[in-house]
């Protein structure tokens, strides 16, 4: 990547004080609109500094520690390539710099599977020259401490070379988002196949997030175990790792400005099982603090259907399912799509993605833009009342008038008793707006009711647009 480089003071030496700006502000770059824009970077201790942008100029002076950081004021999105300068001992320029909505693509090899590379490229490939979409794709590098640079082609405006193998679920969505808003939009991915969630988070999240003393003790010995090793001891597969990812590809681009958070993962921490919940919580704490916004609002994709090669725990996965619930359901900043509809029983990798990308698309319109209607919202169980004997009523989150696709029984009901042998239920839609759902169970005084819980469940409950029941299980007073 070319960087222009001004020498401001004949013979100004290239020392390391010399000033530095970070890594991800770059040319063909997208800054966030209405919201005060971080800049930051090093330079000599007492060095003056001044960023201007857009007729904005804001100033500051590099601490004792060789830090600076200045924030520029809430901008309107601009089409319109502008220049960012930053002057200190030398001068910088970033041209081509767009200013709009950015969103950072994070996950696993789901979110990282490029967009050559599904069912759909060839309607996303034939658009892809897109001069107001501009992607960053973050390069695998996996550290034991946090890292100022990072590896990357640099932001590129989208086009066929420079965007064909970015994340397919980012650029729909933020295809998406750009052709309803009509606003530029910059895509970050951090993306890695087979990264566990622990990989992603900073080191004092577990402990600040809150979760239990287990899950907070496992996470530090394992920080220990990672950061105690020298680097030829460590694994091949450094991703598995906790805080691999956020050293080597997060910290790099913190606190960088961005609108929010698309989240896929979960795959590799389908043995956690309900304590997965936690682990998220953990995951927006990083996030929100790092990124210097307490509302950060995170979307996450429910895993889809997947045998899991038939492991022993594979009924951990609808316990995972679970855990993304819960999580949602205390976090006000955050929401979630199901995919039960989604999947592909026989590779953890369906090669379809665009239906799920614009499920994702749809709900992040709404959420965040107020475009579009409340039945993009997944209907999520809210309580379960026993009515009799064997008759249990269901209520829900985001109903949304429920029906099933196929227009069949509803599927994938059980319910066990006291002695926890599940058994297959019927169940009826009621309601006056077709919201609840009225179960008959197997056997009498049932204390569990089960909904699509398993890893390979595609049950055919929906609401009225489509979008399905998430699965559930859920006790019974």
């Amino acid at each position: 990547m070319l960087k222009k480089l001004l020498i401001a003071v004949a013979g100004l030496s290239w020392a390391v004080s010399a000033l530095e700006i970070a890594e991800v502000f770059q040319d063909n770059m997208v800054l966030q609109r209405e919201r005060p824009v971080a800049v930051w970077g090093k330079g000599r201790a007492g060095e003056k500094i001044s960023v201007e942008f857009k007729g904005n100029t804001v100033s500051c002076t590099v601490g004792k520690d060789g830090r600076w950081l200045v924030e520029l004021p809430p901008m309107p999105a601009s089409k319109e390539g502008a220049t960012l300068t930053i002057q200190g001992d030398r001068k910088r320029w970033f041209e081509n710099v767009l200013v709009g909505d950015v969103w950072l693509c994070a996950g696993q090899s789901n979110m990282d599977w490029y967009i050559d590379g599904i069912t759909e490229a060839k309607k996303y490939l034939v658009q892809i020259n897109q001069p107001e979409i501009r992607v960053l794709k973050i390069c695998h590098q996996f550290t034991q401490m946090p890292q100022n640079s990072f590896v990357s082609p640099g932001w590129a405006v989208s086009t066929l070379n420079n965007a064909r193998q970015f994340s397919a679920v980012g650029y729909i969505v933020g295809s998406t988002l750009h052709k309803a808003l009509n606003v530029p939009i910059g895509l970050i991915s951090v993306a890695v196949g087979g990264g566990r969630i622990e990989a992603f988070c900073s080191p004092e999240s577990f402990r600040k997030a809150g979760v239990s003393a287990q899950v907070r003790t496992a996470f530090e010995k394992s920080v220990r175990s990672f950061t105690g090793k020298k680097p030829e001891e460590l694994a091949r597969e450094k991703q598995r790792y906790p805080l691999a990812i956020y050293n080597g590809m997060i910290a790099p681009i913190l606190p960088y400005t961005i609108r929010g958070v698309l989240w896929y993962q979960g795959e590799e921490n389908y043995r956690d099982g309900i304590s997965y919940e936690e682990k998220l919580r953990a995951f927006a704490w990083t996030l929100r603090s790092g990124f210097r916004n307490p509302k950060l609002p995170i979307y996450l994709v429910m895993l889809p259907p997947w045998e899991y090669n038939n492991d022993s725990l594979d009924d951990k996965m609808p316990q995972v399912l679970m855990a993304q619930q819960n999580f949602v359901n205390k976090d006000k900043y955050s929401e979630l799509i199901s995919t039960t509809d989604c999947g592909d029983a026989k590779s953890v990798h369906p090669m379809s993605k665009e239906p799920l990308a614009l499920r994702l698309a749809n709900l992040v319109l709404y959420k965040e833009y107020g475009r579009g209607d409340a039945t993009v919202m997944t209907p999520t169980v809210l309580n379960v009342k026993r009515e009799s004997n064997k008759t249990l009523l269901v209520t829900f989150h985001n109903a949304n008038v429920l029906k099933t696709r196929d227009g069949k029984s509803i599927n994938w009901l059980e319910t066990a008793g006291r002695d926890g042998k599940f058994q297959a239920a019927t169940g009826v839609i009621c309601g006056e707006n077709n919201d609840m759902l009225r179960v008959t169970a197997a056997q009498p005084e049932p204390m569990t009711l089960r909904f699509g819980f398993d890893c390979l469940a595609t049950p055919n409950l929906v609401n009225q647009a489509g979008i399905p029941v998430a699965p559930f299980e859920k006790q019974i007073k």
